[in-house]
């Protein structure tokens, strides 16, 4: 474990590879101008950070637990299957890149502490790459967070999520072309309705596909789904899931 409990550890030279846990409860923790590679647990209890600008790293496959508020550069995760457990109540500033993505098949996982009690994000208009989590109980502060091709696993607040798919014939498995994707809203007011500005910003609905027939949204939080209609196909497809 690397534990600054008083003084000043002075690192904005050169790089870190902590290979377990830091600790700060007390004092100054100098971060790097480089990496500051972790393999587990960000505990800032008390004491300050200084990001020097430089880029921490959560690197490891073990789930990291982040707690304490703290104001980082950038803040990197690329390690598929991984887990990433804010604690609830605490807001992690980001004022350079911000970079999260899994794979597929193997999602990067937002978590808080707490189920249903949100941890905060807050980015200071640096760019962000943002792809293929699982984000639950989050609240994006002050800038939208874009997850592309992740999941909402539901109570989070100013994410923009990417529902997305292939239209394909299921006897074939090849795409179609021309289909066209009407996505609908479950209001809590009215009902079911077809999803317009508020709930997918700056996107077209419906959608038709094209040769690869993919189709793409950018949603709010809330409760989604899809329609499809095709020339000559019926849907949902009368093959049963288990076969395609």
């Amino acid at each position: 474990v690397l534990s600054v409990d008083g003084g000043l550890l002075d690192a904005a030279i050169g790089t870190i590879d902590a290979n377990s846990s830091v600790v700060l409860s007390v004092g100054t923790l100098v971060a790097p101008s480089g990496n500051f590679n972790i393999a587990d647990d960000f505990s800032h209890s008390g004491g300050t950070f200084t990001n020097s600008s430089g880029t921490v790293i959560f690197d490891s496959a073990a789930t990291a637990v982040i707690s304490g508020n703290t104001t980082f550069n950038n803040l990197t995760c690329t390690t598929a299957g991984k887990q990433l457990t804010f604690t609830a109540g605490t807001t992690q500033t980001v004022a350079g890149t911000l970079t999260l993505t899994g794979a597929p098949g193997d999602l990067l996982s937002l978590r808080s502490s707490i189920i249903d009690n949100q941890w905060n994000i807050d980015l200071l208009d640096g760019p962000q790459t943002v792809s293929l989590l699982d984000v639950q109980d989050s609240n994006a502060q002050t800038n939208t967070v874009t997850c592309i091709n992740c999941f909402n696993s539901d109570n989070n607040d100013n994410w923009l999520f990417d529902p997305f798919g292939i239209v394909f014939d299921s006897l074939t498995n090849n795409p179609i072309q021309g289909a066209v994707i009407s996505l609908w809203y479950d209001d809590p007011v009215d009902g079911w309705r077809l999803a317009g500005a508020g709930e997918i910003p700056g996107d077209i609905n419906p959608q038709t596909t094209g040769a690869d027939g993919t189709y793409s949204y950018l949603t709010i939080n809330g409760t989604f789904k899809f329609t499809m209609i095709a020339d000559g196909y019926n849907y949902p497809s009368a093959v049963a899931d288990a076969a395609l």
